[in-house]
């Protein structure tokens, strides 16, 4: 959307969008600077929860920089229209309205994160910034059936926790700085592609309280993995990954680590 037809939707002045940003907001005058075009430049972090901000459908003002972060929960916000495309913190969205990431800022801070909790109305991970500079968190987002649209690289940790509707794995970063963890999603049942798409993580990784039943074997090539923590996932899929964990450590091959499968009769763990 043009900022000239943004402006005209909402039907902005420059003394509507200081009474949005001192009076909704509650922002002091030296936290922000309406420029000529009506955008506002942000000097402290965007605060859009549990205040008389919380109401809103949708941001009214077009912020042109924010230095700082963007919060935003328990408010009824159905899109991130208005959000700039570089801030200099992260992103933490909580019980929000949102059902895609479109307008999302795709540049961050050095320290930025991308969390996304219990928004029930979340579809999809589209407009996600490809690169994340810290951690990316998805939790009790449970319309998400899959990752696509998420990340391409994560600095720090990757974690997807408890998306009772997450079926697939497709969308998965290439690259994961630390730890991994793909806890108490109770519909994923497999990791089927892993490989294909996860190149390099350097930390562990987590499954604890996933069920898995099928093609975790994708895990024996890829670079860095450094453990395995997984407790209450079942007795045949803990023996799986103890023993990809183990031909990793041993150096051996698909092939060595698929007879060790078939030899303890986990056959569907041992598909790619």
């Amino acid at each position: 959307m043009q900022f000239k037809d943004f402006l005209s939707e909402n039907r902005q002045d420059k003394n509507s969008v200081l009474e949005f940003l001192t009076g909704t907001l509650n922002l002091d005058q030296e936290d922000f600077n309406i420029n000529e075009d009506l955008s506002v430049s942000l000097f402290v972090d965007l605060d859009i929860s549990n205040n008389s901000a919380s109401s809103l459908r949708r941001i009214p003002v077009k912020f042109r920089e924010i230095q700082g972060s963007v919060w935003i929960s328990n408010c009824k916000l159905e899109t991130l229209i208005g959000l700039p495309a570089k801030i200099d913190g992260g992103v933490y969205i909580t019980n929000a309205r949102i059902t895609n990431l479109r307008y999302c800022p795709q540049q961050l801070g050095d320290d930025g994160d991308i969390v996304l909790q219990n928004n029930r109305e979340l579809v999809s991970l589209e407009g996600c910034p490809s690169d994340i500079p810290h951690d990316f968190s998805l939790n009790d987002c449970h319309k998400i059936t899959s990752l696509e649209g998420g990340p391409k690289t994560v600095g720090h940790n990757y974690k997807v926790d408890t998306c009772d509707g997450l079926t697939s794995i497709k969308g998965m970063p290439t690259k994961i700085g630390k730890h991994l963890a793909l806890c108490n999603n109770r519909n994923l049942k497999s990791l089927e592609g892993i490989s294909k798409m996860l190149k390099e993580c350097g930390g562990k990784l987590d499954v604890s309280g996933s069920r898995f039943t099928s093609s975790i074997m994708g895990l024996l090539v890829i670079k860095g993995f450094t453990g395995i923590e997984y407790k209450f996932g079942g007795a045949e899929a803990t023996k799986a990954f103890e023993i990809i964990f183990k031909c990793r450590k041993d150096g051996k091959d698909a092939l060595d680590c698929q007879e060790a499968l078939f030899d303890a009769g986990l056959d569907e763990f041992a598909h790619i």
